[in-house]
């Protein structure tokens, strides 16, 4: 099984007044970049992040991954739905 250099992470996407829907943005950003960042966060693992984060915090995550260009891959769509996945759309990465 090949190591997974990457993390998929959650966070605030918009709301759909009209058919009251929440869509969250889903995006992936490499393993190592998200651990420096953690730390500088107060974390004390990747684990304890994982376990504990909020989307106010991978919200911020989001931007920086863009902003110094290590975003992977980033995706909106209904969370919780149990046909998420089926509603996945790519959000352009620039």
């Amino acid at each position: 099984m090949k190591k997974r250099n990457f993390i998929e992470l959650w966070t605030y996407g918009t709301y759909d007044e009209e058919n009251d829907t929440d869509f969250g943005i889903s995006f992936e950003v490499p393993k190592k970049w998200l651990k420096e960042k953690i730390k500088q966060m107060g974390y004390k693992s990747l684990k304890e992040f994982l376990n504990d984060y909020t989307w106010d915090n991978t919200e911020q995550l989001n931007i920086e991954a863009e902003n110094e260009g290590v975003l992977l891959n980033r995706k909106c769509g209904r969370f919780g739905h149990e046909l998420y996945k089926k509603d996945m759309k790519k959000i352009k990465v620039k």
